[in-house]
């Protein structure tokens, strides 16, 4: 016991130790590359195009430059403390000499461009990679005539210094902690779930406020108090349509008051985008943008149920507007707290022998896989509702998984199960199909007459009364704006296409299933090392297309999984769980297809579909977890164990990474580069070889 507990220590200070190591002597590598440069400042300096006065830079032609001559030196890096004067100074340089490769003045070695960024110092130093001596090197500045820059010091061949970052070394430190709990030889494999004693619950509880922090964090990645606010200011008022609708609801009314409506009234159409784009030309007036516009009047575009959950009691309460961004920084806090209860659920009502190591990859996994990180990354309402739909419709399915026991109902949460799923309609309304998991759920209780009988009209009525209840709320809700209880507006929607006319074209369908599952990342040589993709395609008509980053499968290959469902259908029967995995797959086919006609390609909407696939891949992999635990497949089950949780680790740690890393992508809206270039150029520095 005393051996046991002292080498369990001994590898925790290992781990700390590689933590610390990797900070001396991986991220500190320039230090150690620059250890033995000796600094010169036997040259000259000749400026073109700029007039230095004291410190001060002052551009008299575009793209000036400095050139530093007169010497036969081997340059290693550079020091360059400059900016412009602002808090956010990036300023991009380009790098040209000689070297032994070429000695011409006019066709120069170009070693590249670099962003040197005021508040990141590591930026400054920019290593170059010259060959032998040079006798000449260029400095050209990427700014416009007229520019004023501030170059308060500049060396060469420099020593870079040592800079241990405390933070980055917990970073690492709780990675490799978070890699070894779950390496396949871990006893959380060896206890079972239900059975597990104090420490094991630490270790979970541990993971989930990890998953929060992180989650929280992205939340704010983009200084959403500022830039959303700007975005607000600058007349992109449908980030702000909750708040809009609180306000009218306050007033007595549904519809929202802007400015220039009645001029639609005007056009013969003002769905088309073009008529819209022409008529604001002609008058100069702003138009409503992603409202929802009918008989006159305009409407909040989306479900109204966070309005009534959040953003109305937060008015009625403080008597200020809820921001969306905090709003979803709050959904995304207590979302890894949900997916851990959904995951529970399902392992205690069909999986009640699964350990805790596969029940803490498998509830990482999901955290992720349900496309929620690229919803969270920009709070605003757009995502807001679907980041509602998805927190509500989770958590009413684990509601309903936890009512039954096999020995006993509990209508409360049969009755809490049926609210929470119904409300979905009320944010997102194409995932209100999550209703119908239910038949799955309660299909063996349905058949030992638990439901839909005499005597069992109790839990009949505490599913279905909740659901026509919010139907009806709902129901009402469109009726009163469009005159259709069934009519959610999405076809009156003022956008970048006329979704009026728009119809239904199953050629669209080939083009945007590969699109929104399957097509590949687009990568590059350069950092973040992937970019949005292009939307190149061969259909030769009307749709739409919007920033994507590869396919769901791409980004969360484990869900690939979900081709095997037929091929291991005895053991999903034996597990009683195969009709969920085949409905889950089927509704997310479903939705995905209605995406691709109803809206276009957008690569928000991979949160539509994608946790319907992620929870079939989840039933899957529970039920292999707990063949391949109990060891009755193989006489070599305990390598079989091994290799397969190695490789299911593996899937998991790729699809956290490739989710969190699409976030820093350049060219995609609100992107950090231009939103928070301190933390994207922070990121930049952190990497090992970007040397």
């Amino acid at each position: 016991m005393v051996l046991s507990i002292i080498t369990h220590r001994r590898r925790w200070i290992l781990i700390l130790l590689i933590a610390i190591l990797a900070e001396i002597f991986v991220f500190n590598i320039r230090f150690w590359d620059s250890l033995g440069n000796q600094e010169f400042k036997n040259y000259k300096t000749n400026w073109y195009g700029i007039n230095v006065v004291n410190n001060e830079l002052i551009f008299t032609e575009e793209n000036g430059y400095l050139e530093l001559n007169g010497f036969l030196e081997h340059i290693s890096n550079l020091y360059l403390d400059l900016s412009d004067g602002s808090d956010d100074s990036v300023l991009s340089v380009n790098i040209q000499a000689d070297d032994a490769t070429s000695s011409s003045k006019k066709y120069t070695v170009n070693c590249g461009t670099a962003q040197i960024v005021d508040s990141v110092e590591a930026t400054k130093y920019l290593r170059l990679h010259l060959r032998e001596e040079s006798t000449f090197l260029r400095i050209y500045f990427n700014v416009p005539e007229g520019t004023v820059l501030y170059l308060d010091d500049f060396r060469v061949n420099c020593v870079q210094p040592f800079s241990f970052v405390w933070y980055r070394t917990v970073i690492v430190f709780i990675i490799l902690s978070m890699g070894y709990m779950l390496r396949a030889s871990s006893k959380l494999y060896k206890t079972e779930l239900f059975i597990s004693g104090r420490k094991e619950k630490i270790v979970v509880l541990f993971f989930m406020i990890i998953l929060a922090l992180l989650l929280g964090g992205v939340t704010r990645a983009i200084r959403p108090s500022i830039t959303l606010n700007e975005a607000v200011a600058g007349g992109n008022t449908a980030q702000i349509q909750y708040n809009e609708l609180t306000d009218a609801l306050l007033e007595g009314h549904t519809w929202i008051d802007k400015d220039y409506v009645d001029e639609l009234e005007e056009l013969d159409n003002p769905y088309d985008t073009g008529t819209r784009t022409e008529l604001q030309e002609k008058t100069g007036h702003v138009y409503p943008w992603d409202y929802a516009y009918y008989d006159g009047k305009v409407y909040c575009y989306f479900g109204i149920i966070p309005v009534l959950a959040l953003f109305l009691p937060f008015k009625v309460i403080t008597g200020f507007h809820l921001s969306p961004w905090n709003a979803m920084t709050a959904l995304s806090i207590i979302w890894p707290g949900i997916i851990f209860l959904f995951i529970y659920s399902l392992c205690r009502k069909y999986f009640k022998h699964v350990s805790v190591g596969a029940f803490c990859v498998l509830s990482i996994f999901m955290t992720f896989a349900c496309w929620t990180t690229n919803l969270i990354f920009i709070g605003n309402v757009y995502s807001l509702a679907q980041m509602f739909a998805l927190v509500f419709g989770i958590f009413g399915l684990s509601c309903w998984l936890l009512a039954s026991d096999g020995q006993k109902i509990r209508k409360w949460l049969l009755i809490l199960g049926s609210v929470c799923t119904a409300l979905v309609s009320g944010c997102r309304p194409q995932l209100v199909l999550v209703i119908f998991l239910a038949f799955p759920i309660f299909w063996q209780e349905i058949k030992e007459r638990s439901f839909f009988s005499k005597k069992s009209v109790a839990n009949t009525f505490s599913v279905i009364l909740p659901i026509a209840f919010v139907a009806v709320g709902i129901m009402f809700y469109n009726y009163i704006r469009f005159d259709s209880p069934f009519d959610f507006g999405a076809t009156y929607n003022l956008t970048g296409g006329d979704m009026v006319h728009r119809g239904n074209d199953w050629a669209r369908l080939p083009l945007g299933i590969y699109q929104y599952l399957f097509k590949s990342i687009d990568t590059t040589s350069a950092y973040p090392f992937i970019k949005r993709v292009d939307d190149l395609n061969d259909y030769m008509g009307t749709t739409s297309f919007d920033e994507m980053f590869g396919g769901f499968f791409v980004y969360n290959a484990l869900c690939l999984v979900c081709i095997l469902v037929f091929k291991l259908r005895k053991v999903l029967k034996e597990y009683k769980v195969y009709s969920l995995t085949v409905m889950s797959i089927l509704m997310g086919i479903l939705i995905c297809v209605l995406d691709i006609q109803v809206s276009g390609m957008t690569g928000r909407y991979l949160a539509d579909f994608g946790w319907l696939f992620a929870i079939a891949s989840i039933l899957i992999l529970l039920s292999v977890y707990q063949k391949a635990e109990m060891r009755v497949w193989h006489v070599y089950a305990f390598e079989l164990n091994a290799a397969f949780r190695n490789v299911v680790l593996t899937m998991v740690f790729l699809s956290v990474f490739l989710n969190l890393w699409s976030l820093l992508v350049t060219n995609r809206y609100f992107s950090i580069i231009n939103t928070n270039p301190n933390l994207y150029y922070t990121i930049k520095t952190w990497l090992p070889f970007n040397i």
